[in-house]
């Protein structure tokens, strides 16, 4: 029975433990006057701000555009070198046959404008809705990755469609 009430106390004490560390303690001693933990909680706040080189999730979504660049340029690039009569389909952008190096360079210009404005959008909903703000005031956290999602889609798409055509050309062959 002794057993039997020391487990409980321990149970209840290792509850209470549990909620004492959800709740942050300093957060009590920042208003009051001469406290120097909520100067300590300021410089730790300025020193973390957010770094754009450290944003995985910037840097995933670049990654993501970049890949569907690459393969659309390589898969674009070798059916004009295989197909005689084949062009591109953009050629308001590149003209008819361009050459690798000016569709890279073309798209160095896009993909670097995209990444800016992905960042300057993300940067803006970091300042609306803080990392430490709710779900609620978070919703649109994911409104960045619009433009880049869309732009790397549509070129893993054509990717894909030029790579269908190559072997449909070198079938025929």
């Amino acid at each position: 029975m002794a057993m039997e009430g020391q487990m409980t106390r321990s149970k209840i004490l290792l509850v209470v433990l549990a909620l004492a560390m959800l709740f942050p303690m300093s957060a009590y001693s920042q208003d009051v006057p001469g406290s120097t933990v909520g100067q300590q909680a300021d410089a730790k706040r300025v020193a973390k701000q957010h770094r754009w080189y450290k944003d995985w999730q910037f840097w995933t979504a670049v990654g993501f555009q970049v890949s569907g660049v690459v393969r659309d340029v390589e898969s674009t690039h070798r059916v004009l070198r295989d197909c005689a009569g084949c062009y591109e389909a953009n050629s308001w952008l590149y003209g008819k046959r361009p050459s690798r190096h000016r569709m890279y360079l073309t798209h160095v210009g896009i993909v670097g404008g995209m990444g800016l404005l992905s960042y300057k959008t993300k940067q803006g909903l970091r300042e609306i809705a803080p990392d430490n703000a709710g779900y609620a005031a978070r919703q649109g956290w994911w409104l960045w990755t619009i433009p880049q999602a869309i732009m790397g889609t549509a070129h893993h798409i054509a990717a894909n469609g030029n790579n269908d055509l190559h072997r449909r050309v070198t079938r025929i062959r």
